[in-house]
């Protein structure tokens, strides 16, 4: 295996980066059970037996790790799924030595933290089917890395030449202060970033009643759930908010992990002339508009993917506050790295496209939980398992 990191680069400098579920199961199931369907299921998939390379020229990896090497780790803990966040996300991956995915048998649940090199939310939802599988004694499926790469998106997906032609310009002028960033750089980030950072968590639960309601509100208005949750979200704002959303960008399906994340971003102001369904109308054509169209749905991977490597590592560490340059500096500021960020980023996972139930053992519930990214304020998950409906809210609560 070697692949060409390129529009996921983004996530290589990152500092909050980590992806979290949660999961509890109907009744008790030992340590031991848990720990050897974990590891079981790290073999089953090709990106958890991969690691990270950075080249000299600055193009970085994935790569196979040395045969033997398991760096993912499932552990027994006395914490609490907030206290695990707050010891886990600022313990960076060792992605240079294979380690994607940290579980934990703890006493809020089955915890699962997976950096997002190692994929999106819906790979982590692909993971903890494997996992139930193999605790339940099934046979599982090798299921090879997949990511989006260039070539794999939409061939009338294209950047557009005004674009084209920006980032040609910002890559030369980089060109000039060009700098090949190393796993050293990135363990100073971490350290810098996360000594006056904690962030936090909010867990919303919705049983099956209110799931209904809420379903059944959206069906009548007509929008979707999404949409109906981010008005509620702005209805006391009296500015315009930008919202971002991830999507899924799976052209074809496929349940192997890796990022195959995309996303759009909407501005609204609620009008409080207007009736709370008609501003959820508002907000759901915007949505619609550009769902709908894959330029827009493939745009901002087409345009990160088109910017140097080294300058991508930049505007990370940029916003971590230990790298400052001129066109690293400018760009952080236009693309959202410096002090003006997305107001919202939401991921809907909608309704878990994976079973509940494994032989005698059964996922009572699951919360999902994105990471506070760099270029957003106030981040949701949100996943419906069963009869339940999670949503999450994680923010940078204050400094320590």
């Amino acid at each position: 295996m070697r692949y060409r990191i390129e529009t996921e680069r983004v996530d290589l400098f990152d500092v909050s980066i980590v992806i979290t579920m949660c999961l509890k199961l109907a009744g008790d199931v030992s340590f031991d059970m848990l720990k050897n369907a974990f590891d079981k299921a790290c073999t089953y998939h090709e990106v958890l037996r991969s690691k990270i390379v950075i080249e000299p020229d600055g193009e970085a990896y994935y790569t196979d790790a040395e045969k033997g090497t398991c760096s993912n780790t499932f552990s027994l803990s006395g914490l609490s799924l907030e206290e695990l966040i707050y010891e886990n996300e600022r313990r960076r991956f060792r992605i240079e030595d294979g380690e994607f995915i940290r579980g934990f048998s703890s006493p809020d649940g089955i915890v699962l933290m997976m950096h997002h090199l190692g994929g999106d939310g819906k790979s982590l939802l692909y993971f903890i089917e494997t996992f139930m599988k193999c605790l339940g004694g099934e046979t599982c499926e090798f299921l090879p890395f997949r990511s989006l790469d260039l070539k794999s998106i939409p061939d009338d997906c294209g950047l557009p030449h005004v674009y084209k032609l920006l980032t040609k310009h910002w890559n030369k002028k980089w060109s000039r202060e060009k700098r090949v960033f190393t796993f050293g750089d990135m363990d100073a980030a971490y350290s810098d970033y996360w000594m006056g950072r904690k962030t936090k968590v909010t867990v919303t639960k919705y049983e099956k009643d209110d799931w209904n309601k809420l379903l059944e509100s959206a069906r009548k208005i007509g929008v979707s759930m999404t949409a109906l949750l981010i008005t509620d979200m702005i209805r006391d704002s009296n500015e315009k908010t930008d919202i971002g959303l991830a999507v899924d960008g799976r052209t074809d399906g496929n349940r192997s992990m890796g990022n195959q994340a995309t996303g759009i971003s909407v501005q609204y102001r609620y009008v409080p002339g207007k009736s709370f369904e008609d501003n959820a109308k508002a907000v759901h054509a915007l949505m619609s508009r550009k769902l709908s169209d894959d330029r827009y749905k493939f745009f901002v991977l087409n345009f990160m993917g088109a910017l140097d490597p080294t300058l991508k590592d930049a505007l990370n560490l940029e916003h971590a506050g230990c790298f400052s340059g001129r066109v690293s500096s400018y760009l952080a500021q236009l693309l959202g790295y410096g002090t003006k960020v997305r107001d919202i980023s939401i991921t809907n996972l909608t309704r878990a496209d994976i079973p509940i139930r494994y032989g005698e053992y059964e996922i009572k519930d699951l919360i999902f939980i994105p990471p506070v990214v760099s270029y957003a304020k106030n981040v949701y998950g949100i996943v419906t398992a069963g009869d339940r409906m999670y949503v999450t809210r994680h923010i940078f609560e204050q400094t320590v």
